[in-house]
């Protein structure tokens, strides 16, 4: 079975005047995070050319890519990207499962999720210093401690359930408030699919897909949104499609029930799946500095 893993890019991107008696330019640093991402799938998508001329392309080109990765030993979102956002691992930043003990034997467990780390995570450092962070569905960024805080934070929860219609003119503090100027912007969240519509019969593949391949443009949208202001040091994005895809549709062990199921042709149709949810990151605008 392949390690599916998440993988993040980061974009420095540069504001203001140039030239030789120009001030610095302030830079700007969009870390983006793609779950379930898998370099194995990656790497041969472009050598296949299915990701021809895109932002995945151009990062090879220029050079942008790391020769390798140690990934946490469990691939599991909240552990992956703890590791990733702390830099250190499990043993040590304390998120081990997606369900952690509570403090007490009959407490209720705790979600990997909304746990501080024992080690500071990259939006605290970053705020520390007196940078101003946006966090966009990052997972570990809930927003209820201060460890789990950006300057302006949106939590995942709060951009995939389907959201309802704003009534009338937005309120000031309204305004203020990332989460509502999203949904003033862009409209009510679209929702992420649940997959075990498709397994109940209530929704078809190609259904869920299409519905994934929407919630991916509407998180894309509200970056895309981020991205056209001035006022932020460090943007951290999360993207699912490719996670939304994989659970479901990643088949590539001859010991799975569906490896050679109708033929085989059920396991081509769900890799070409897989091929759209990269090919919706590769096209982001999220993807291009």
């Amino acid at each position: 079975m392949l390690r599916r893993v998440a993988f993040a890019f980061a974009v420095v991107a540069c504001a203001g005047a140039h030239g030789p008696t120009a001030p610095p330019r302030p830079v700007r640093v969009v870390l983006l995070s793609v779950d379930a991402g898998s370099d194995v799938i990656l790497d041969r998508l472009l050598a296949s050319g299915a990701l021809k001329g895109g932002a995945f392309e151009r990062m090879l080109a220029r050079g942008a890519v790391a020769e390798s990765l140690t990934p946490a030993p469990i691939a599991s979102t909240p552990i992956s990207h703890a590791t990733m956002f702390s830099g250190a691992w499990p043993g040590q930043h304390g998120i081990t499962s997606v369900s952690l003990p509570g403090a007490g034997i009959a407490d209720d467990p705790r979600s990997g999720f909304t746990v501080p780390t024992a080690v500071d995570r990259l939006w605290t450092i970053a705020q520390r210093a007196g940078l101003h962070v946006v966090c966009l569905a990052a997972p570990g960024a809930e927003g209820i401690s201060p460890e789990t805080t950006c300057t302006e934070t949106v939590p995942f929860g709060a951009i995939a359930r389907a959201a309802p219609p704003v009534s009338g003119k937005p309120t000031p503090d309204e305004i203020r408030d990332l989460a509502s100027r999203i949904l003033a912007a862009a409209g009510p969240s679209p929702g992420e699919p649940e997959a075990r519509l498709v397994t109940t019969g209530q929704m078809t593949d190609d259904e869920y897909v299409v519905r994934a391949g929407r919630f991916a443009d509407y998180v894309g949208n509200a970056v895309t949104m981020e991205l056209a202001r001035r006022d932020w040091d460090l943007l951290i994005a999360y993207m699912p499609i490719v996670d939304n895809l994989e659970h479901r549709y990643l088949i590539a062990d001859l010991r799975q029930v569906e490896y050679a199921a109708d033929g085989g042709a059920r396991r081509v149709r769900f890799a070409g799946y897989i091929t759209r949810g990269y090919r919706k990151v590769d096209a982001s605008r999220l993807t291009r500095p």
